[in-house]
């Protein structure tokens, strides 16, 4: 792929590069259609969208991206449209959010906020620190395979099939659904308060869950509710049994052909 020049519009400061690590002090947006990659200081938000033309923007963070966004946004970055966020390392001092049928993919740094999906967006996890929540509304889809978030999942009209990985790391945390959203926890031996469950529906509107995840990965004594929001539309969870391992590989395949076939579109 090309990597293009950066495009902003009149109020906005050009700036960037790899080779040359400017601190930047601006609010940025990509919005050429093309490739960028990040790997310096950001004194603002930085937002990704399509071009005039439709063609979604990629925007890769990198080891040395740092992202303090600023005082008028609770975004550090986010991404519109069917453009693509890549986070292969950096830190970010607020949210990072997708929104619309946007993109995003955390396989390592540290989110010191939340995550945020939205409308029809796709966020997948396999690595990093989030260091608050991760939430799910509207009709987004989150797939986490691995990383940690430190404290609340909530689904609220989304869903958020969870395979591996850690959260309510910091020990405050909980499962929260409501609205109709969805969590689908993949792995073996859950139990709530204490009593061991089977793969389906869970009937239970609140309790304390344990269990082992897909990649091994265990929890204990999660709080989990499923009447936030409308209590006429609580939330679902569903225990899945852990696949073959075909099955499995089959799955992570589908995941990763789902993200390359969203950024062809």
């Amino acid at each position: 792929m090309r990597l293009t020049n950066l495009r902003t519009t009149a109020f906005l400061t050009l700036f960037l590069f790899a080779n040359n690590p400017l601190t930047c002090v601006a609010d940025v947006v990509f919005d050429d259609g093309g490739l960028h990659f990040v790997k310096n200081l950001v004194n603002d938000f930085i937002r990704v969208s399509d071009s005039n033309f439709g063609v979604p923007t990629t925007v890769v963070f990198e080891s040395g991206a740092i992202v303090n966004g600023t005082s008028g946004s609770d975004d550090s970055a986010f991404v519109t449209g069917r453009s693509f966020i890549s986070i292969v390392d950096g830190i970010f001092e607020d949210d990072v959010s997708a929104y619309q049928s946007s993109i995003l993919d955390i396989a390592g740094g540290q989110i010191l906020d939340d995550v945020f999906a939205s409308g029809d967006s796709f966020v997948s996890i396999s690595g990093g620190v989030i260091a608050d929540d991760l939430e799910a509304t509207d009709n987004s889809h989150v797939v986490m395979t691995g990383g940690t978030i430190g404290e609340d999942i909530e689904v609220s009209g989304g869903s958020i099939r969870i395979l591996g990985g850690q959260f309510a790391a910091s020990g405050i945390g909980r499962i929260g659904l409501g609205d109709g959203g969805l969590i689908t926890l993949v792995g073996s031996n859950f139990s709530i308060n204490g009593n061991s469950i089977g793969p389906g529906n869970v009937t239970e509107m609140s309790g304390f869950l344990s269990g082992t995840l897909a990649d091994g990965s265990s929890f204990s004594n999660i709080l989990f509710e499923r009447n936030l929001g409308d209590p006429t539309m609580p939330g679902t969870l569903i225990i899945a049994p852990v696949p073959e391992p075909s099955t499995l590989l089959t799955m992570l395949a589908a995941v990763n052909f789902s993200l390359w076939i969203r950024r062809r579109r």
